[in-house]
């Protein structure tokens, strides 16, 4: 296993056992926002790959029972590339984003742990570009507006 795979590894260990045990609070955004954000950066580095026949679909992994001491709404664009007239701005939830996170980068650690590297590189990939990295940034910039209290109250 090359060093790459190996630092994500942590990182996504790293994040699932932080978002396992998070009360979402003021002290704790920091935290939450370097671990998105190292999760994200060391995704882009993670080699191509080809997955096995192998299920490790995340159907079994609930959804976390996180604590919000902070709003857990926030609006967004879906798809700032979108030149059609109909709305584009969607409700977004914090805690869901956290939890969508957490539930595709467990999917790709059982495949980890299972010794079948090849997919959970490809999961952690897809992820990043289809499903979790969008969440992740959508959660960073919610968190960044947060922390620098430019919320509406």
């Amino acid at each position: 296993m090359d060093k790459e795979m190996e630092n994500f590894v942590e990182d996504a260990k790293r994040f699932c056992s932080l978002a396992e045990g998070l009360v979402i609070s003021m002290d704790r955004l920091k935290e939450l926002m370097l671990s998105v954000l190292q999760l994200y950066e060391k995704a882009l580095h993670l080699p191509n790959t080809e997955p096995s026949e192998a299920d490790y679909s995340q159907s079994a992994i609930s959804a976390l029972p996180l604590k919000m001491e902070i709003r857990d709404y926030y609006w967004s664009v879906f798809d700032p590339f979108d030149d059609s007239d109909e709305d584009k701005v969607v409700c977004m939830m914090i805690s869901d984003d956290i939890n969508d996170i957490y539930r595709d980068l467990k999917e790709g650690l059982r495949a980890y742990e299972s010794g079948d590297f090849d997919t959970a590189i490809w999961i952690w990939k897809f992820g990043v570009d289809n499903h979790w990295g969008v969440h992740a940034v959508n959660l960073i910039k919610a968190l960044h507006w947060i922390r620098t209290d430019r919320i509406s109250k």
